[in-house]
């Protein structure tokens, strides 16, 4: 073994020493971050289920009138779904007549509408979902209310 090699061996192993020494000093710190961070997103998703619980119950109880909440839902999810399809039609007709899209600006326009109507079909998809796990939790309330007691037994409920 040269006396080059000694010298980097040597040096490796020190900084291995001291790469050991930050992770050993700063490991408490980075999992309690991690914790917070974790009781963060749980505290969140508690939050976003009783809201939808309220929000279940108001129609249940007849605070709030489902069949409105239901015209509501579908009359908005009717709205984004006309404009999806004329954002689609709008990019397949100027990709007609402009042409293959290569670049996004305003001499070509195909590209952008059918951006649009991506994100339009995104969004009526997001609208579906959250109506139709709506109205399904309003059909099993009781089945609902017990899975979410299950999930977080300490929760507080609105009777």
């Amino acid at each position: 073994m040269e006396a080059k090699d000694a010298w980097i061996l040597l040096g490796g192993a020190a900084l291995g020493f001291f790469a050991s020494l930050l992770a050993t000093f700063t490991a408490p710190s980075v999992g309690n971050a991690f914790s917070k961070l974790k009781s963060g997103f749980i505290e969140r998703n508690r939050a976003r289920a009783l809201a939808a619980y309220v929000e279940v119950h108001d129609l249940k109880s007849g605070k709030r009138d489902k069949y409105l909440y239901a015209i509501t839902g579908w009359g908005s999810l009717s709205a984004f779904m006309i404009m999806c399809i004329i954002a689609g039609l709008m990019g397949f007709s100027t990709r007609r007549f402009l042409g293959p899209p290569t670049s996004i600006g305003p001499e070509n326009a195909s590209l952008l509408a059918l951006a649009l109507a991506v994100a339009f079909a995104l969004v009526v998809l997001r609208c579906v979902l959250r109506l139709y796990l709506t109205l399904s939790r309003l059909d099993n309330f009781e089945n609902y209310r017990a899975q979410l007691l299950r999930r977080w037994p300490d929760i507080v409920l609105p009777e």
